[in-house]
Order: structure tokens, then C-alpha cells, then sequence
């Protein structure tokens, strides 16, 4: 398996935010547009999908990056903690774009009419459900959460984030 570099990574790890954005994916309906921005191709016999930090977010929102990201000392300055254009800038991300309105709050509400809401469960699961097809089905995945699936939500407010 080749290594792959910072740019592809932060590229195929932009994929799942980014399919939050495009409201084709909206309450599973697939399109042309799918296939060609998730077509990931099969390096072995298996795919590992893994979500993460999710939050408890069961339904699409309007979410607008921080215009604030405090690094301290060596992190100063350095990604993650820049913001803005700044960050745009660095990464090669075109103002206009999905990822523009993805990962900064510069011209939120231009980007909100024309990419619509974020996250959300349909999208998610149309996303790995795609994702499941393309690697041969769901017996050739292995589909991984990293945590902070309900923080934050109400369902861990009423539990108190007990176990149930």
C-alpha cells in the first residue's frame, strides 16, 4: 500500500465533511454528482470507514466555522489554529467553494444559500452506505466510531451520559 501525503489525506478526510454540504446527498437520494466526488478506489481486500466527534447531530444544520482558533507556543500560527482566508490560503482552497463554506466563516451566508445545511444522519449513512457498494459490500467493511457520537445532545442530557 503506497503512504499517502498531507495534501491527499486532508483531501479524502474533507470528503466526508464536504458530503454533508452538497444537497443531493439530502435524506439519501444519490446522484451522478455522488459517484464522481466519492469514488474511492480499493487498496486490498477491506475498507476501515471511521466517523468521529458527531455530537449527536441527527438532523442537517446551518454550522459556521469559529473565526477564532488559539494555538499556544509551536502551535501558534500553524494548523489547526489558523482561521479565515488565512487557512484558505495555506490550503489552496478556492473562496467560492464547498470547502471554502465548509471550513471557514468567510461569506457564511453566501454559502449557506448555495450549499445548504451540514451533517446529519441521512447524509452520513447515504455517505457509508456508498462507501459499503463501492468496497464490495457490507461484509468487506468495518465501520468504526471514534467517540462523541451523543455529547452534547439531548439524548446524553436526559441520561445524564449514563450507560444504558
Amino acid at each position: 500500500m503506497n503512504p499517502i501525503d498531507r495534501r491527499k489525506f486532508l483531501a479524502l478526510s474533507s470528503a466526508g465533511l464536504v458530503s454533508n454540504c452538497v444537497p443531493a446527498l439530502s435524506y439519501g437520494a444519490q446522484t451522478a454528482l455522488t459517484d464522481n466526488l466519492y469514488s474511492v478506489p480499493m487498496r486490498g481486500d477491506a475498507r476501515i470507514l471511521h466517523t468521529t466527534d458527531i455530537h449527536g447531530q441527527l438532523y442537517p444544520m446551518y454550522f459556521r466555522e469559529p473565526n477564532v482558533n488559539l494555538g499556544v507556543g509551536d502551535a501558534y500560527g500553524k494548523l489547526p489554529h489558523i482561521v479565515g482566508q488565512r487557512f484558505l490560503d495555506h490550503l489552496g482552497i478556492d473562496n467560492a467553494s464547498r470547502d471554502a463554506y465548509a471550513y471557514s466563516y468567510l461569506d457564511f451566508e453566501q454559502g449557506a444559500k448555495q450549499f445548504g445545511k451540514m451533517g446529519g444522519f441521512p447524509q452520513l449513512r447515504t455517505l457509508l452506505n456508498h462507501l459499503r457498494d463501492q468496497a464490495g459490500g457490507i461484509d468487506k467493511t468495518l465501520t468504526m466510531d471514534g467517540g462523541d457520537l451523543w455529547q452534547g445532545s439531548a439524548t446524553s442530557l436526559w441520561t445524564r451520559g449514563r450507560d444504558m
